[in-house]
């Protein structure tokens, strides 16, 4: 195992937090495995609905990080366990959960 203290990967774990739906219109899915979703969010293509939403995340103070990874537990549910401002930062974190705790998940 890595050392928590010096791997950049442990700066985007968070505690988990449960999440409504792992299926929704402003994440896509980048990665998955039988328990973890690594997640982005959508681009909005269309400038008015992205002001929209930028007005909105301001008026509430809820900026949303771009990347997210999921645990996906056996009723179906799910806990936000990372978030993440960069692809790379996020693909680390991905890959230290593969190499660390998936194996340990599936058994």
């Amino acid at each position: 195992m890595t050392n928590p203290s010096t791997d950049p990967a442990f700066n985007i774990f968070t505690l988990p937090t449960n999440v409504e739906s792992f299926i929704s219109p402003f994440w896509e899915t980048i990665k998955e495995n039988p328990h973890f979703l690594l997640q982005r969010i959508k681009t909005r293509r269309s400038s008015i609905m992205r002001n929209v939403l930028g007005t909105v995340q301001n008026v509430l103070d809820t900026k949303q990080s771009p990347y997210r990874i999921l645990y996906r537990r056996a009723n179906g549910t799910c806990l936000q366990v990372a978030v993440g401002e960069t692809e790379k930062q996020t693909d680390l974190a991905w890959r230290w959960i593969e190499g660390n705790i998936s194996f340990r998940v599936h058994k």
